[in-house]
């Protein structure tokens, strides 16, 4: 996901989901993006991605007129040579933000909502670079839910790829297969993080109700693959030290994200 202006950013069934928390802390200013989570990267040979995410209503950091989000997603992914702002992307999931420079125009000020992204670096191919800024599809709910990024086919379209939140798909945002592969060269990786904007922002869940991320699996255009970790072990990213990631120790499929912070 990436800030409007200049500033880059892309439940257990049963289990009871916290309010925001009270004790948010204040902004601590800005540094980029900081990252939780996993990515299964395998060179062209992408073709979707899922993960059932448990929903957490983040805190955001506190300081007036300050700027800031936290979301979660899965997401497809491409490699272009020099792609540091990571736009290579088209995402589904959770979003919540305040200030101008980072909430998009459809999205709500400090309220958990759903959301797409579709974003490109600058190719020859399909011209200037477009950053992945957040669309608005609803208010979220406190339920978790799968979210779903995968190729599909309709006669007189071809190969697309849609976006799904459980079964329910939205192809009014579909992006063709030539606008992933032609513009990023091909999709690389499946991709599974939580995303903050300032360290004071609540990444995961709280230390006392870590946030689950269930059933991620990546396709290769006939089956889906489950995407695991070694248990116990850190995930590939977690950017801050309050920002905790770590696979399950008895299933190696399932994770859990929080923050020390909170």
């Amino acid at each position: 996901m990436v800030l409007v202006a200049t500033l880059t950013f892309g439940l257990v069934a049963g289990r009871l989901s916290l309010p925001a928390t009270a004790y948010a802390l204040s902004c601590a200013g800005s540094t980029g993006s900081h990252f939780a989570g996993n990515q299964s990267n395998h060179t062209s040979a992408v073709r979707g991605a899922k993960a059932q995410i448990e929903y957490v209503n983040e805190s955001l950091c506190t300081t007036a007129g300050g700027n800031d989000f936290s979301s979660y997603w899965s997401a497809v992914v491409g490699y272009d040579a020099g792609d540091t702002g990571h736009e290579d992307i088209y995402q589904i999931s959770v979003d919540k933000c305040v200030g101008s420079l980072a909430c998009a125009p459809t999205s709500p000020s400090n309220k958990a909502y759903y959301f797409w992204a579709y974003g490109r670096q600058a190719s020859s191919a399909c011209g200037a670079d477009v950053g992945p800024i957040p669309n608005f599809i609803a208010n979220a709910n406190t339920s978790t839910h799968t979210y779903k990024v995968v190729r599909e086919y309709l006669t007189g379209v071809g190969f697309f790829y849609n976006l799904y939140i459980d079964s329910t798909g939205y192809q009014t945002w579909f992006k063709t297969e030539s606008s992933l592969n032609d513009c990023w060269h091909g999709v690389d990786g499946a991709q599974f993080y939580n995303e903050v904007l300032d360290p004071h922002a609540e990444s995961g869940g709280p230390t006392a109700n870590h946030q689950s991320w269930n059933q991620v699996y990546w396709y290769t255009g006939s089956a889906w693959t489950a995407v695991t970790g070694a248990s116990g072990s850190n995930c590939q990213a977690h950017d801050y030290a309050s920002q905790k990631c770590v696979w399950n120790s008895v299933d190696p499929s399932v994770w859990a994200s929080w923050d020390t912070n909170y």
